[in-house]
C-alpha cells in the first residue's frame, strides 16, 4: 500500500452490555455498588430486602434523592458524570467521603435482573420520578450490528437503550428518598436462593435460626463453615458485611500479645472507632443489620495450646506515602497519598480462611476480596499467610481502580509506591515480629516445660536415692555432677560454657547416680558422665 489512509476503528454497541454484564463477579459486588450510590447520596440508612419468592429485592436509602433532571442527566451521560469533577469536593455535606462516578451501578444491575424501576424524591419538593429500565434492549442481537464509530461520523448520539419515566405528584415535602427494585432476577440466582442448601452446601442460617452478624461468625467458626460453603443468602448477607462501609462490631479484635514494633488492643479499637465515625452507615439486609464480619480471636482460638496473636500498626496507621509520577505534559511530579489500617496475626490461624490475607479499602469500600497474596508478596511465609488478616484505607487510589471497581490498574506509579510500602512494611516489621514472638514464646514454653520436669526429678530422687540426697541444679561448675553429703548437683553449665540437655538426659544422669552409688568409684563415674556429655553433643 502506497499512500496512508485513515479507517475507523469499529465497535459494536454490544459491547456496552457485555462490560456492564461482566463488571462484577458475585452479586453482592453489584449491590455493593448500589449501597455505594446511597452512601454518597448521604443516606444514613440502606434497606435491602428480598421478596419472598426472592423473584425481586429492593434497596431504599434515604440519602438526598434525584430530580428528574438530574435522573436523565445521569441516564444520557452513563459514567461519564463524575460525583468528583476537577476542583469539586471530595466529601458529601455530612462529612463522607464521596465514592465513585454515577451510573456505572445502575448498569451493573443488568448482572441480577431483566429491570429496574427506579423511584425518587428530594428534599423539599413535592415532586419526584419513577423510571423502568429494561437490560434486556441493550443486550439484542440488534445491538451487535450498530457500530458506535458509525453513529459518531453521522453525528447521532449513542444510545444503548430505552427507559421509561414519568413525574409523580403530591410527594410529602420532607420527603428524601431513592428506591430502586431490581425485578425479575436472573433465574440461576433464584434457584440458589430459593433451594434448601446446595449440594455439600448449608442450610440457610440467616433469618432463620441466626439474625445478627456475630451470630453467623460464631456459628461459622464453631462449625469450621467458610465463606464458599455457606448457603447463597448468607454468602450474600456475609460479602456485603465484608465489602460495604459498615461499622465494626464492638471489640471486632482483642489482642493478647505485645512485642516492641507491635500495638496493643486500644489501637485497634481506636482505628474502629474513627472508621465508624466517619462513615455513619446503618446497612440492614431484610431488616438484620451488617457489620464487619471480624470478630478474633475465636474463644475456641484461645484454648489452643499453641495460641498468640499480635496486632501490627505502627509505622503503617496514618503513614504517608510519597511517589513520582508523569503529567500530562511528561513532567515528573512528586505527590503523598496517607494510608491506614492494621495487620493482625494469630496462632493458630484466621477462619473463616476468606478473611486471610489483606483488604485494601478505597474511601472505606472495598477493592475485591481479601487478597491471601498479600499483593503477590515476593517471599513465600508458609503457614503465616493463613495467620494473617488486614485491612488497609486509602482514598488516593481511586483513580486507578478498574472499572469493576474490584481491582486495580498495577502498572500506574501511585499503586507501585503502594503494594511498595505494604511489602516493606510485612518483610521488615510483620513478619520478622512474628517470628520473634515465636521464638520468644517457645524459649519461654520450653522453660516452663524444664523447670516442671526439673521439680518432678527432684521430687522423685530422693525416693531412690540411698543417702536421699536433694537434686540441685547449678549453671556453673567444673564438672558435670558433683556431691556432697546431702546434695547432688547437675550442671546446667560447666566452666562459664552453658549447656541445655534435654530432661531425659538429667533422668539417665540421677538413674545412673542411684544405680552405681557404692558399685563405682566416684572418678569411674565422674569419667563416664564425660563421655556420655560428649557422646550427647554429636547429635545437637
Amino acid at each position: 500500500m502506497r499512500g496512508t489512509i485513515s479507517r475507523p476503528i469499529n465497535v459494536s454497541l454490544r459491547i456496552i452490555a457485555d462490560l456492564s454484564q461482566g463488571l462484577y463477579r458475585f452479586p453482592a459486588d453489584a449491590l455493593k455498588e448500589l449501597v455505594s450510590n446511597a452512601y454518597d447520596a448521604d443516606s444514613p440508612v440502606v434497606n435491602i430486602d428480598f421478596i419472598k419468592d426472592f423473584s425481586s429485592i429492593t434497596v431504599y436509602d434515604r440519602g438526598k434523592g434525584m430530580t428528574l433532571n438530574e435522573f436523565i442527566e445521569v441516564m444520557e451521560t452513563i459514567g461519564g458524570t463524575s460525583k468528583r469533577e476537577e476542583g469539586a469536593k471530595q466529601t458529601t455535606p455530612s462529612g463522607r467521603k464521596i465514592v465513585g462516578r454515577i451510573g456505572i451501578g445502575l448498569l451493573g444491575a443488568s448482572q441480577l435482573a431483566t429491570t429496574l424501576e427506579i423511584e425518587s424524591s428530594t428534599k423539599d419538593s413535592t415532586t419526584g420520578f419513577r423510571a423502568r429500565i429494561e437490560f434486556d434492549q441493550f443486550a439484542s442481537r440488534e445491538a451487535r450490528k450498530i457500530k458506535i464509530t458509525q453513529i459518531w461520523e453521522d453525528g447521532k448520539r449513542i444510545e444503548i437503550g430505552r427507559y421509561d419515566v414519568q413525574e409523580i405528584r403530591d410527594v410529602a415535602r420532607k420527603a428524601h428518598f431513592t428506591r430502586l427494585v431490581l425485578f425479575n432476577i436472573k433465574p440461576i440466582i433464584q434457584k440458589k436462593l430459593r433451594v434448601d442448601n446446595e449440594k455439600d452446601g448449608q442450610l440457610r442460617m440467616m433469618g432463620t435460626k441466626l439474625h445478627t452478624t456475630r451470630q453467623l461468625i460464631k456459628w461459622m467458626m464453631k462449625n469450621q463453615i467458610t465463606k464458599t460453603g455457606l448457603h447463597e443468602y448468607d454468602r450474600i448477607f456475609w460479602e456485603l458485611c465484608a465489602l460495604c462501609p459498615v461499622p465494626y462490631l464492638p471489640n471486632a479484635i482483642r489482642v493478647y500479645n505485645k512485642i516492641d514494633d507491635s500495638s496493643r488492643t486500644g489501637n485497634f479499637l481506636a482505628f474502629a472507632e474513627f472508621v465508624n465515625k466517619e462513615t455513619r452507615l446503618t446497612l440492614k439486609v431484610d431488616g438484620m443489620e451488617c457489620f464487619k464480619p471480624i470478630y478474633l480471636p475465636s474463644p475456641s482460638d484461645r484454648h489452643y495450646q499453641l495460641f498468640f496473636n499480635l496486632l501490627f500498626m505502627k509505622g503503617i496507621d496514618n503513614k504517608v506515602v510519597s511517589y513520582y509520577y508523569y503529567d500530562k505534559d511528561n513532567r515528573l511530579l512528586k505527590k503523598r497519598m496517607k494510608i491506614r489500617g492494621y495487620i493482625y496475626f494469630q496462632r493458630p490461624r484466621v477462619w473463616p480462611p476468606e478473611l486471610q490475607g489483606l483488604l485494601i479499602r478505597v474511601r472505606h469500600v472495598a477493592v475485591g476480596q481479601y487478597d491471601s497474596t498479600f499483593m503477590t508478596y515476593r517471599r513465600h511465609e508458609g503457614f503465616k499467610f493463613s495467620q494473617i488478616t488486614g485491612e488497609i484505607l486509602v482514598d488516593d487510589l481511586d483513580e486507578v481502580l478498574n472499572i469493576d471497581r474490584s481491582s486495580f490498574r498495577e502498572t500506574e506509579s501511585s499503586f507501585e509506591a503502594f503494594r511498595h510500602a505494604i511489602h516493606k512494611y510485612l518483610g521488615m516489621t510483620v513478619f520478622p515480629g512474628i517470628k520473634y514472638q515465636a521464638t520468644e514464646e517457645r524459649y519461654e514454653r520450653h522453660e516452663e516445660e524444664f523447670a516442671s520436669e526439673k521439680r518432678l526429678l527432684q521430687k522423685y530422687f530422693k525416693k531412690i536415692d540411698r543417702k536421699r540426697r536433694k537434686i540441685n541444679f547449678r549453671q556453673n561448675q567444673p564438672n558435670l555432677v558433683e556431691r556432697s553429703d546431702d546434695t547432688v548437683s547437675l550442671a546446667l553449665g560447666i566452666d562459664g560454657k552453658k549447656y541445655k540437655y534435654s530432661y531425659e538426659f538429667y533422668q539417665i544422669l540421677a538413674f545412673l547416680e542411684t544405680h552405681l552409688f557404692g558399685k563405682l568409684p566416684t572418678a569411674q563415674r565422674d569419667e563416664l558422665y564425660k563421655k556420655l556429655a560428649a557422646w550427647i553433643k554429636q547429635f545437637k
